[in-house]
């Protein structure tokens, strides 16, 4: 059984452009990508979403809690949000132990893998690199683009249709709360 908790949470002011529904805007379009991708490439296809949304005062989605749900026991407890920061840290766990990323988790930085028993633990120290980390995603799609490839083969297009997929489940099955 596995458990993923992620979070991504950024303040953006009402001026911003995450923040109109014309340019779809909302953290579920945007941030929320980072989450789901997690979970769905780790746990793959959830069996059932759930997810509650409240609105931001413009209109598009605010911030949204999500709940994934997988046959075998598995799930993901995912938040998103544009209405303030979070530690935007994840944290995978599993019956040997667990990983703990803090910080922007999506980006290259320090981890931790731990066992359940508490006894070992292995520390990975790199500076986190913040934003500037995304550049390796920039990268990688010229270099994708240059090799003639119509999809990356770190990340396939299957693997992002379903994150896609996802988002659009948790994104319905949050407006039912509104």
């Amino acid at each position: 059984m596995t458990s993923i908790l992620a979070d991504h949470g950024e303040f953006f002011p009402p001026d911003h452009r995450i923040m109109r529904a014309d340019l779809g805007g909302g953290p579920m379009l945007d941030l929320g990508t980072y989450v789901v991708g997690l979970a769905t490439g780790i746990l793959g296809r959830p069996d059932h979403v759930m997810a509650q949304t409240i609105p931001a005062q413009t209109g598009v989605d605010g911030q949204t809690g999500m709940i994934l749900h997988y046959r075998k026991g598995a799930q993901a407890v995912l938040h998103t949000t544009l209405l303030s920061h979070t530690p935007c840290q994840a944290v995978i766990t599993g019956r040997e132990g667990m990983i703990t990323i803090a910080g922007k988790f999506f980006t290259p930085g320090p981890f931790v893998v731990r066992a359940n028993d508490l006894s070992t633990h292995l520390v990975f120290d790199e500076p986190c690199s913040s934003y500037d980390g995304l550049h390796y995603q920039v990268e990688h799609m010229a270099w994708c683009i240059g090799q003639g490839l119509k999809q990356s083969p770190v990340r396939s297009l299957p693997a992002s249709l379903l994150a896609l997929e996802t988002m659009d489940r948790a994104r319905e099955a949050g407006r039912l709360f509104r």
